[in-house]
């Protein structure tokens, strides 16, 4: 699996971020992450190429899997030279998705059996087993009445983010898929640390951002990182197999893996903004930050 998709990404100029050890352990502990991330980096790799008919499979077995993947079409899209190659990656992907589901719901019992264990259980959330995100803990500490209206909200929150930063972002699909993948690590019902190892993938596409942030910024949030990310197995051991901890030791680790997540994206556009502003504007000087956030505006 890895040297597959070290292989894709050849032309991506991606060698080392995609060995990363969230995406790896997803790889060693045989979670269905695995396959969601190599099919998302196929349909990424298969759009760069302007190989429209395989990202369209790809892309529509990643949203069988999980529905919150259908944001990736956006990017994907964008990709895609012309109106006409657009529609027809649209139809494609359209039809393909259609003919797993009906695959799929041929060897369920029934089509309400499929529906409410894939889209059901993410979408209504049945399942509040601890996880790496912020939703089991809100919505079993809610009152019951209230859950509809905070389901909703969740579930429009990802789109709040997407949708405006792919309008600024369209002449830049590579950075809005690294976007995506950010924003989906943290407010997807079901995370996992493959889906942050994912996103730190796709962080490797674009080594200019990276080297230009702060090296003090990318020491402390790695320190914390590794810190936090030590913590989570400790405190899921005390609290679900030794019985000795509780779930608000877990959450706030869970809290620190968002936050520090959030952080790597705001940093991480604000410095892709900068550079984009002295791409447009070479004459800018270097000190003019205050400049520089006006012509972001």
């Amino acid at each position: 699996m890895v040297l597959l998709l070290c292989a894709i990404y050849r032309r991506l100029t991606i060698p080392k971020s995609i060995l990363n050890p969230l995406l790896m352990a997803s790889w060693l502990g045989a979670s269905a992450q695995m396959y969601e991330s190599a099919l998302v980096i196929t349909a990424v790799y298969s759009a760069f190429c302007g190989h429209n008919l395989l990202a369209s499979i790809t892309l529509s077995m990643a949203t069988a899997m999980q529905i919150q993947n259908a944001y990736f079409f956006i990017p994907i899209c964008m990709m895609m030279r012309g109106r006409v190659f657009g529609k027809v990656f649209l139809f494609t992907f359209s039809l393909f998705m259609i003919g797993f589901i009906a695959f799929s719901q041929s060897k369920a019992r029934s089509v309400s059996d499929y529906v409410m264990c894939t889209v059901g259980c993410q979408v209504l959330l049945h399942d509040l087993r601890p996880n790496v995100g912020l939703w089991w803990y809100l919505f079993v500490e809610m009152f019951e009445h209230f859950r509809p209206l905070f389901l909703a909200v969740f579930q429009l929150l990802p789109a709040a983010f997407i949708i405006p930063a792919a309008i600024r972002f369209r002449s830049e699909p590579l950075f809005l898929v690294w976007y995506v993948s950010s924003v989906l690590a943290v407010l997807k019902p079901y995370p996992t640390v493959g889906d942050i190892g994912l996103s730190i993938a796709f962080l490797g596409l674009h080594p200019r951002t990276v080297s230009a942030l702060d090296k003090r910024l990318v020491k402390s949030i790695g320190f914390a990182s590794l810190f936090v990310l030590y913590l989570l197995p400790i405190n899921w051991y005390y609290w679900i197999i030794q019985g000795s901890g509780n779930s608000n030791f877990y959450y706030a680790a869970t809290l620190a893996v968002n936050a520090i997540q959030m952080i790597v994206s705001v940093k991480v556009t604000e410095k892709h903004l900068h550079l984009m502003v002295r791409s447009w504007n070479p004459k800018l000087p270097k000190d003019d930050d205050e400049n520089a956030k006006l012509f972001q505006q």
